[in-house]
């Protein structure tokens, strides 16, 4: 059957070029897996899984593979059986595919596909995590200046700020590792539709292909968006908290604000304004993990319009850009550590914010609570007036006798100590306050030990089955 030029060009050609570039391996390992199932279910014979299996070898090694596909084949998969019967015979190439469809081993490669991204994934987060971490625990005094609706608002630690974001990757890396739960599930078996008349064996070839379990259900098996979109979601998510995060940093780092700088080799100079300092590459994190999290979403939009069918075509036309963006997003990550491993905060600059908008204000209300054994409303109402007069300890005494009827026992240096930006710090040793990171970042240390160690051995244990696979091939 002759197809039309352009269908051919713009859409067969193309997805037989994805599948050179990301799924030959997977492809060539599920080959194996279902002839092993074939031979020790007894479904083919002894002789045709031996043909078959030299098919497969030379098949392996074959370096003859086209750029483009040829014009007489339908995609990869029929190219990849014309090739076998070249080898070995059309009866025995196409014996390979019994009791297997298009429907289920497109959605079992795409698994294969999406749970190596998210471990890659993990493991580099983990990483990031890792640094910011190392990094917060240099800065566990350091003041920063954090602000609500665009104001500032109260004076925190750099470890605090930078401990928030830890806390929501964090968060992302478990959901993560909840998704690879559901994507590490093996669809093959499910043929087409409803399985087979054959008396296959679905454990046996999803074990040998590292899965946890077959999907239970065929029909969802080549139906389910879950195996795209879990993953999918949380990364947007990740980059939607990056984002936000970066924004913020550029709002910290611009020019106005003052309160965060970068070194030399993080800034770029106009080229025609001398005495611009820009850090761009706050930029092209926002840029690269913008692009990256328009393709996801792309992907989760797509399949609002697909019918609960098979999804061979929707995994086809979104796997080559979504490795892209794929690495757009990796990339992102690389960024974001370098440049916030080198941000410098400018102490001198959030003490001057400090003083000039009153933003540590709240701790002497706090204090003067404590101390003096008054409402807090009262002290709010007299700080409040303390800051409108002027900030003066004049002021501030008047204001306090006014209000109690009683004089204030807080002294000028002991008001001054309650406004500086370290007592501030220092006193919120509560939990998730800023004078309490140490043993949060020692917890979140042992999560992220927890969950290297869980994904490093996920790892081992999915080399341990291809290795088996290999090696029970080689026993054919």
């Amino acid at each position: 059957m002759k197809l039309s030029k352009i269908y051919d060009t713009l859409v067969l050609n193309r997805t037989y070029e994805h599948f050179l570039s990301y799924l030959k391996t997977p492809f060539n390992d599920v080959n194996k897996a279902h002839l092993i199932m074939l031979r020790e279910t007894g479904i083919l014979s002894e002789e045709i899984v031996k043909s078959i299996k030299d098919g497969l070898i030379r098949y392996d090694a074959w370096q003859g593979f086209p750029e483009k596909k040829p014009a007489e084949v339908e995609d990869y998969f029929f190219y990849a059986e014309q090739t076998l019967s070249q080898f070995i015979g059309t009866t025995a190439a196409g014996s390979l595919h019994i009791a297997r469809s298009r429907n289920d081993m497109d959605t079992t490669l795409f698994r294969m596909v999406m749970r190596e991204d998210i471990a890659v994934w993990m493991l580099r987060a983990l990483r990031l995590l890792e640094a910011l971490i190392a990094h917060g625990r240099q800065h566990l005094a350091t003041p920063v200046v954090l602000f609500t609706h665009g104001q500032p608002a109260q004076i925190s630690s750099y470890a605090h700020y930078l401990g928030a974001m830890v806390e929501e990757m964090a968060e992302v890396v478990e959901l993560q590792h909840q998704a690879y739960e559901i994507v590490n599930r093996c669809p093959m078996g499910a043929g087409a539709i409803t399985t087979t008349g054959f008396p296959i064996d679905r454990n046996r070839v999803a074990t040998l292909l590292g899965f946890f379990e077959p999907i239970r259900n065929s029909y969802q098996a080549i139906s389910t968006s879950h195996g795209f979109l879990v993953p999918i979601q949380n990364w947007i998510v990740f980059l939607n908290d990056l984002t936000r995060f970066i924004e913020d940093v550029l709002h910290k780092s611009s020019f106005e604000v003052g309160i965060l700088s970068y070194p030399d080799d993080l800034v770029q100079v106009s080229s025609m304004m001398p005495q611009k300092r820009n850090p761009v590459i706050l930029e092209h994190i926002r840029i690269k993990a913008g692009m990256a999290m328009g393709v996801f979403q792309s992907v989760v939009h797509l399949f609002h319009n697909t019918a609960y069918q098979d999804i061979n075509e929707n995994g086809d036309l979104t796997l080559d850009r979504f490795q892209k963006a794929f690495i757009e997003m990796m990339e992102a990550i690389d960024l974001f550590e370098e440049a916030m491993l080198k941000a410098r905060v400018q102490t001198a600059r959030v003490e001057e914010i400090a003083a000039n908008s009153g933003i540590t204000v709240t701790e002497l209300a706090d204090e003067i609570v404590r101390r003096e054994k008054i409402a807090f409303r009262d002290a709010h109402h007299i700080v409040s007036r303390y800051v409108w007069q002027g900030a003066s300890y004049e002021e501030l005494r008047r204001g306090f006798e006014t209000k109690t009827g009683k004089a204030l026992g807080m002294n000028e240096w002991e008001v001054k100590e309650a406004l500086a930006p370290s007592h501030f710090i220092r006193v919120r040793t509560a939990l998730g306050g800023p004078g309490a990171m140490e043993p949060v970042f020692e917890s979140l240390s042992r999560q992220i030990a927890n969950a290297k160690k869980r994904v490093t051995q996920e790892r081992e244990r999915l080399q341990e089955s291809r290795t088996t696979l290999l090696e029970t091939f080689g026993r054919l």
